[in-house]
């Protein structure tokens, strides 16, 4: 039997008004459908590319589509992106989403920031959604929070602190002991003879000290809060004045400062319902990566380890948790022609003309004074004699050209990187926002090394140990500092230089007390009116004798580098007698070893010195000058 609300369905007919709201209705339904927003912080990170001052960070974003056109809305991009390098492709391949078939595809991909007011505005009208009130407060400067809760906190504490300084009064008022009057004395004294007023003082007095330790505990905790709100601010303005400081009212236009909701628009194509991944991927300043080594060295073995580590920095506003990072040696840009050399013109020099003045004032120049700092004091001294006095000469000088000054040409500082690489990190990291060095493990290198001891005898006796070791790996080796280890024991901080693969590797281990040095200069003989080249010259010899001492029980590589005179007068000349080695880049045999001249005009002896024992190294040389004019 058919129910009373079934007959009314069935005679129920809809109005043409009720037909049009259930069709906007639908309508509205499938647009919502088919336009999502989704917030930032839900597409996860697939991997952050970190370069020399700026990063590109990878997401991934899973999406249902609807058939036909779809809008998909990201919200919440970090302050210091790039918008012009934000890319969105398909993930998965022909297998999951058919491009080459057109079945899916993306049409278009728009970037675009609102103001946080209007976009506050948009959302209560369009009503939004939850989604969108938490994107909105992803949105938010963090700086405004901080404010708004430090201003909070400030007005808790003036509370409680008035609540305080109400409670001291009240005591104060009720115990005073200091009595205006004598009939004021005697009123106190028989309120105080009643019990009920002594019990009324007593509870007060209880409850007044329980309160203040309650108050003082409250404005203690919250003045411990207070602090680390203006600690998080002045982070925060530290990276601000890093990054170039809060933007002004003039960048509204321009959709850049944190009172802006960056967002990227993505409008899919589908011929059917489907869900489909994402690569969302975008640039970002206010990040970089420097290299960090700990060489480890084995005597034992002579083996060298190379731990290679990087130190991430990033202040870009959004965490990296639990990311895959690589490093990379390149630099991107967005200008990468050559700049264009512009002919370099010069013209020659033309002297100021002499100045004439009337009257009974002495003929004279600017440049009266004035003369040429290349010409000898002797040649002054003739022209000056042979001019015929002071004044005549200060005359002709002054006529005389100056030297044409020098071409000042700017010059820049060129820093020279090796190929491009990029270093993959094994294991995910998570790298927060707080402008602070995190360290992650690149790869470990073990190499052969030799060792080497080096003495400059000049400047002191003390021995150096070198280990040196060839990089045989594919990674190249970027500047950084380097904490060394030998035998598992520290030895010292120091910097290692940008190596690339095939060349040496060397680091310096601290002093060897077991190989001793000892250095003796002989006296000079010095030799009148016979020169070598000439007579009428001097000559003085000199002789410097070092002594190498290896006290190991294994025979050691030891190199000694002294220091040949070098003439800047061609009146000088310098004659090196011991060892015979006077080309540079020459390598000379000697007993037990060999010597060769470097182009700063050193010496380099490279020797093995047999167990217990010594060897001596003789730097003979002799320099020739003029004779004074007092001999």
């Amino acid at each position: 039997m058919a129910t009373l609300s079934d007959v009314l369905k069935e005679i129920s007919v809809d109005t043409p008004a009720d037909k049009k709201n259930k069709e906007r209705i639908t309508a509205a339904t499938e647009e919502r459908e088919k336009s999502k927003r989704v917030k930032l912080s839900e597409c996860t990170f697939s991997r952050v590319v970190v370069y020399q001052d700026q990063a590109e960070v990878r997401r991934d974003l899973s999406c249902c589509l609807a058939e036909g056109e779809n809008t998909v809305t990201i919200v919440g991009f970090p302050e210091v992106i790039d918008p012009d390098s934000v890319r969105v492709e398909l993930k998965g391949g022909k297998q999951k989403t058919d491009v080459t078939e057109g079945v899916v595809q993306i049409t278009d991909v728009v970037y675009n920031s609102q103001y946080r007011v209007e976009f506050e505005e948009e959302m209560t009208e369009t009503g939004g959604g939850e989604i969108d009130k938490v994107s909105l407060s992803v949105s938010m400067s963090e700086s405004d929070q901080l404010k708004r809760e430090k201003v909070m906190i400030e007005r808790k504490i003036s509370v409680l602190k008035r609540l305080l300084n109400l409670l001291s009064k009240m005591n104060a008022v009720l115990l005073d002991e200091k009595v205006r009057s004598s009939e004021e004395a005697m009123t106190r004294v028989k309120q105080a003879s009643t019990r009920d007023h002594l019990s009324c003082v007593v509870e007060f007095v209880e409850y007044s000290c329980s309160r203040r330790d309650e108050l003082d505990k409250r404005v203690s905790s919250l003045r411990e809060q207070l602090n680390s709100v203006v600690t998080k601010l002045e982070t925060i303005a530290l990276n601000e004045a890093r990054s170039g400081g809060r933007v002004g009212e003039g960048d509204r236009e321009k959709g850049v400062g944190h009172e802006y909701v960056r967002a990227v628009e993505i409008v899919f194509e589908s011929d059917r319902e489907r869900s489909v991944e994402v690569l969302v991927s975008y640039m970002v300043t206010n990040a970089s990566w420097s290299s960090l080594y700990h060489l480890r060295v084995s005597t034992e073995d002579s083996s060298v380890q190379v731990q290679y580590f990087g130190q991430v920095k990033q202040w870009t506003g959004e965490d990296w948790s639990n990311t895959y990072l690589s490093l990379s040696t390149a630099t991107p840009s967005k200008g990468g022609n050559p700049p264009e050399l512009q002919p370099h013109h010069i013209s020659r020099y033309y002297p100021q003309t002499m100045q004439y003045y009337s009257g009974k004032q002495k003929r004279f120049s600017s440049l009266l004074n004035a003369y040429d700092p290349t010409i000898e004091d002797e040649s002054l001294a003739e022209l000056q004699m042979l001019s015929g006095g002071q004044e005549r000469f200060r005359t002709i000088t002054s006529a005389m050209p100056r030297p044409m000054q020098a071409v000042e040409v700017s010059t820049s500082q060129v820093q020279t990187g090796m190929f491009i690489q990029t270093f993959n990190v094994q294991r995910p990291a998570s790298i927060p926002s707080d402008s602070t060095e995190h360290k992650v493990s690149v790869t470990v290198i073990n190499l052969e090394s030799t060792f080497e001891n080096v003495c400059l005898p000049e400047m002191n006796t003390n021995v150096y140990l070198l280990a040196k070791a060839t990089n045989t790996s594919e990674y190249p080796l970027i500047s950084g500092p380097t904490s060394v280890f030998m035998d598992n024991n520290f030895i010292c901080k120091s910097k290692l230089d940008s190596v690339s693969p095939g060349e040496e590797i060397s680091c310096s281990l601290g002093i060897d007390p077991l190989v001793r040095v000892s250095y003796k200069t002989g006296d000079s003989f010095q030799s009148h009116q016979s020169g070598w080249i000439s007579k009428g010259t001097l000559s003085e010899e000199y002789n410097k004798v070092t002594s190498v001492k290896n006290t190991k029980k294994k025979p050691v590589s030891v190199k000694i580098v002294e220091s040949v005179p070098v003439s800047q007068d061609d009146r000088v000349k310098v004659h090196l007698i011991e060892p015979v080695c006077d080309k540079v880049g020459v390598k000379v045999g000697v007993s037990g070893g060999s010597v060769i001249m470097n182009e700063k005009n050193h010496l380099e002896w490279h020797m093995q010195v047999e167990p217990t024992s010594q060897r001596k190294f003789l730097l003979s040389y002799v320099v020739e000058y003029p004779v004074p004019k007092y001999y």
